[in-house]
């Protein structure tokens, strides 16, 4: 079984990813390999970018991501850009294959400057959930967890503002996303 997961920062450097399949392949007494599409700095225009390569691995699971930097000030892309393009992204991964899961992902806020920089994150966040229903698709809210967390927790957890420390990944971003993979299937 193959695993792809697409997004920022968040993907790229995370290790959350191995964290999954390692858990997916234990659970369901089977290999789960996983492939890392992520990029420091993508949003969606980069998803629309590696879909096709991403595609071209007939994976079983893909995982997106790109909401992050979708609202990041700096990078420019509405929430009508952003939603487009997710759109697109899902209807490149699924002319490869139709049957593929596909599960949009919210992941963590952002904190001082780098949340100043996102002032609208949880209007993208607000996007997937909808979007998902209306594609046909899953929609793994990660950001609900972080949302449960007290000041103190957030900001030990996210030591640079962006970024979960492994401690955090482990412990909120491959839990939720194993328990929504092993409760969806």
């Amino acid at each position: 079984m193959m695993l792809a997961a697409m997004g920022s920062s968040l993907t790229a450097r995370g290790v959350w990813l191995t964290a999954v399949a390692s858990a997916l392949s234990r659970r369901w007494g089977r290999g789960v390999g996983a492939h890392n599409f992520g990029r420091s700095g993508a949003t969606s225009r980069d998803g629309l970018r590696v879909a096709a390569d991403v595609a071209q691995l007939t994976p079983d699971i893909v995982l997106v991501e790109y909401s992050i930097n979708d609202a990041d000030i700096v990078s420019g892309l509405t929430l009508s850009e952003s939603r487009e393009n997710m759109i697109d992204i899902v209807e490149t991964l699924r002319r490869r294959r139709e049957d593929v899961r596909l599960c949009l992902m919210t992941m963590n806020p952002a904190l001082g400057l780098r949340g100043l920089l996102r002032p609208a994150l949880s209007a993208y966040y607000s996007l997937y959930r909808p979007l998902a229903e209306e594609v046909g698709v899953e929609c793994i809210d990660i950001y609900a967890a972080w949302r449960r967390l007290q000041q103190t927790e957030l900001e030990r957890s996210l030591p640079d503002g962006l970024h979960p420390s492994a401690a955090a990944e482990l412990a909120l971003v491959a839990p939720s996303i194993i328990a929504h993979l092993e409760g969806a299937r």
